[in-house]
C-alpha cells in the first residue's frame, strides 16, 4: 500500500513538473499569414526601387484576391510615380538601355513621362553615343532592328551612313540609305576578297582516348568577318568547348585564314548565344572584306552561295537554292532550309545571296538525306549582335508557358511552376490573343517579338479563358533556362510534361502494387500523339518518362489498349525533342 502511495505521489509530481515547464517555456511566435508575406516583399521592390517588378506583384495580389480595388489602386499611383522618377534618372546618367525599357513600358501602361525622350530620341541618342565610342557595327546593328520595327527612318540615321563611309564601312552605308538592294549586281568581282574574308575555326581538346587508344580531338568549323578590328561570327557549337562551365578538358581556340600552310592565328570568345547557335570571336586582325546583311529576306528557289571548310578544305564555295523558310529547328525563331552542298566544317561559315550580301549562317544538315541543310537568317544574328559585343553569354527571355499552335489559334498547355506565367495564374486552356498590342497566331509570330526582348522588361500579354472572358496580364520576363523541358523535369515534373511534349492529355485512373493506370483524356491535332494514332479514352499504363539531354530527346513508355486498333494491348515508345519552340 505504501508502494502504491509512493508510486502516486511521484506520478503526481512529475506531472506536475510538466505542466509547469509547459507554462514556462518558449512561446512560439506566430506565423504571418500569406497577406503579409507578399505585402511585405511588394514594399521591398519599392524601397528597392524596382517599379516594374512591384507593378507585377501589385497585379499578382489583386488577381488573388489578397488586396481590394482601392489598395490596388493606391499602389498603382504609386509605382507609376516610380517608373516616371527612375526613367528621368536613367537618361540624365545617359542609362539608355535602363530608360528605354521604362520608356516601352510606360508606353504599354499608357503612361505619361512629363516631358522626357520618346523611345525615337533616346535610340538616336544611343547611336550617336556608340559612334562616338567608335562602336560602329554594334551601332549598324541597332539600327537595322530600329529599321524593321519602324522606330527609325533611313531619314532620321544619315550621321550613322556618314560614319560608315568615313570608316570605310561601303557595304553597310549602302544598307543604311533608302535604296533597296540592287538585284543586278553580282558577286563576282570581289568574290576572291569575300572568300579571303573567310576562315577555318579551328579548337584543339587534346587527346581523346578510345579503346585504349589515344586520338587528336579536333573541332573544326568556318567563320567569317564582321568588323574591321577583328571580330568574326561562327556557330555556338563549335566553341562550345570554350565557355561551357561543364566541360572539364583541355580548350584551345585558333583560326587559320589560308590553307594548312598558313600559321594559327589565337582567337578568343567574346560572346555567346547557345539557344540560337551563334558566338562572337576576336582575333588580332585587320581583314580586308567584311561581311553585312541584305536588306531583303531570300525567296524560296533564290540561288545563294556557301562558304567554308568542309572536311578542313579551307575557303570551298558552293552554291544551291533556298528550299524552305521558317523551319521549326530553333528554340527561338525559326531557321532557313538551303540545299547547298554542306558538310562537316562548314558550320559557322557565311550564307550569301547573289549581290554578295549575308543572309544567314550555316549551322546544321542532316546526315544521310542529301541537300537537306540549315541556316540560321541574319535578322537573328542582328538581333543578339550588339549584347555578344556587351561580352559574355547571351540572356533571352521567356514567360514560362508552353503553347500550342492550332486552328484556335496560341492554346496555352503548360506553366512551369515559378515562372511568370505560373505566377500570373495563366491555366491550361487559356489562348493568347496579343503580346504588346500585336495580335499573335503563330509561335513565329510570338518567337519573333521574344527574341528582341530581354529578362526585366515588362510584356503585356492578352488572354482568352476557356469561357470567352478576357483578360490583360503584365508579367516581368524572366530569363529562360538552356533547356526548358530540363528545367521543368530539374524541378519535378515528370507527367505534367506529356501535354507540352507529346500533346496529350492524361488522367490517373488506378494503381497497382507496381504501376499506375491512365486513360488519354484528349490528343491536340498534329502532335505527336496525333500522328501515333492515339485517341481519346485510351487506356494504358505508364511505363517511365526517360529525359536524355546528351541526344536532347524525352522517351515515353508505355502499354497501350488503343480504340482504333480495337483495343488490342501493346507496347510503344514515343519521342520527342527537348529543345523545342513552343515554350515562350
Amino acid at each position: 500500500m505504501l508502494i502504491i502511495q509512493r508510486c502516486k505521489f511521484v506520478s503526481i509530481l512529475i506531472i506536475l513538473l510538466i505542466l509547469v515547464s509547459c507554462a514556462s517555456g518558449p512561446v512560439l511566435p506566430e506565423i504571418p499569414d500569406v497577406r503579409e508575406i507578399n505585402l511585405q516583399e511588394l514594399q521591398r521592390l519599392m524601397d528597392s526601387r524596382e517599379p516594374l517588378r512591384a507593378l507585377e506583384t501589385v497585379d499578382i495580389l489583386h488577381k488573388r484576391g489578397l488586396i481590394g480595388r482601392d489598395e490596388h489602386s493606391t499602389y498603382r499611383k504609386e509605382i507609376d510615380q516610380m517608373i516616371s522618377e527612375e526613367f528621368h534618372k536613367a537618361v540624365e546618367a545617359s542609362d539608355f538601355n535602363a530608360a528605354l525599357r521604362l520608356s516601352r513600358a510606360a508606353e504599354l501602361l499608357e503612361l505619361s513621362l512629363e516631358e522626357g525622350p520618346d523611345r525615337k530620341e533616346l535610340y538616336l541618342d544611343m547611336l550617336h553615343g556608340l559612334v562616338e565610342k567608335e562602336m560602329l557595327i554594334p551601332a549598324f546593328a541597332q539600327a537595322a532592328e530600329a529599321l524593321s520595327s519602324g522606330l527609325v527612318r533611313y531619314d532620321d540615321l544619315g550621321f550613322l551612313a556618314e560614319a560608315a563611309r568615313n570608316s570605310g564601312y561601303r557595304e553597310w552605308s549602302e544598307y543604311l540609305e533608302a535604296e533597296p538592294d540592287d538585284p543586278e549586281e553580282k558577286i563576282t568581282g570581289d568574290l576572291p576578297g569575300i572568300i579571303d574574308s573567310t576562315v577555318t575555326i579551328w579548337v584543339n581538346r587534346g587527346i581523346r582516348i578510345e579503346g585504349g587508344m589515344g586520338y587528336p580531338d579536333r573541332v573544326i568549323g568556318s567563320g567569317f568577318f564582321v568588323d574591321k578590328n577583328g571580330y568574326l561570327i561562327t556557330n555556338y557549337h563549335v566553341i562550345a568547348s570554350e565557355v561551357d562551365p561543364e566541360y572539364e578538358g583541355y580548350s584551345r581556340l585558333f583560326i587559320r585564314r589560308g590553307d594548312s600552310r598558313s600559321p594559327r592565328i589565337p582567337a578568343r570568345v567574346v560572346g555567346w548565344d547557345p539557344i540560337l547557335d551563334l558566338a562572337l570571336l576576336k582575333a588580332e586582325i585587320t581583314p580586308g572584306y567584311i561581311f553585312s546583311p541584305g536588306k531583303r529576306t531570300p525567296r524560296l528557289g533564290e540561288t545563294i552561295y556557301a562558304i567554308g571548310s568542309p572536311g578542313g578544305l579551307e575557303k570551298t564555295i558552293t552554291s544551291g537554292i533556298v528550299s524552305a523558310t521558317e523551319r521549326r529547328l530553333l528554340q527561338l525563331g525559326e531557321a532557313m532550309q538551303i540545299d547547298v552542298p554542306i558538310n562537316q566544317g562548314n558550320s559557322g561559315g557565311p550564307l550569301m545571296n547573289e549581290q554578295g550580301r549575308l543572309v544567314g549562317i550555316v549551322f546544321a544538315g542532316i546526315e544521310f538525306f542529301e541537300g537537306i541543310n540549315f541556316a540560321v537568317p541574319v535578322y537573328w544574328l542582328q538581333a543578339i549582335l550588339s549584347e555578344m559585343y556587351a561580352g559574355g553569354e547571351v540572356r533571352h527571355s521567356w514567360i514560362g508557358s508552353a503553347l500550342h499552335e492550332g486552328a484556335d489559334g496560341l492554346i496555352n498547355l503548360y506553366t512551369v511552376p515559378g515562372s511568370p506565367a505560373d505566377n500570373a495564374r495563366i491555366k491550361e486552356g487559356y489562348r493568347l490573343v496579343s503580346v504588346n498590342g500585336q495580335a499573335v497566331s503563330s509561335l513565329r509570330e510570338v518567337n519573333a517579338i521574344l527574341v528582341r526582348e530581354r529578362p526585366g522588361n515588362l510584356l503585356k500579354t492578352l488572354w482568352e479563358q476557356q469561357g470567352g472572358t478576357r483578360e490583360t496580364v503584365y508579367m516581368v520576363l524572366a530569363e529562360r533556362p538552356h533547356s526548358p523541358v530540363l528545367e521543368a523535369h530539374r524541378m519535378g515534373a515528370e507527367k505534367e510534361l506529356v501535354l507540352p511534349l507529346f500533346g496529350m492529355k492524361i488522367q490517373e485512373t488506378g494503381a497497382a502494387l507496381w504501376e499506375k493506370s491512365y486513360v488519354v483524356e484528349k490528343v491536340y491535332p498534329g502532335t505527336i500523339a496525333d500522328e501515333t494514332g492515339l485517341s481519346p479514352n485510351d487506356p494504358f499504363y505508364w511505363r517511365g518518362l526517360k529525359i536524355d539531354p546528351e541526344n536532347k530527346l524525352a522517351l515515353l513508355r508505355m502499354v497501350i489498349k488503343k480504340r482504333k486498333a480495337g483495343f488490342l494491348e501493346s507496347s510503344i515508345q514515343l519521342a520527342s525533342y527537348i529543345d523545342v519552340d513552343y515554350f515562350i
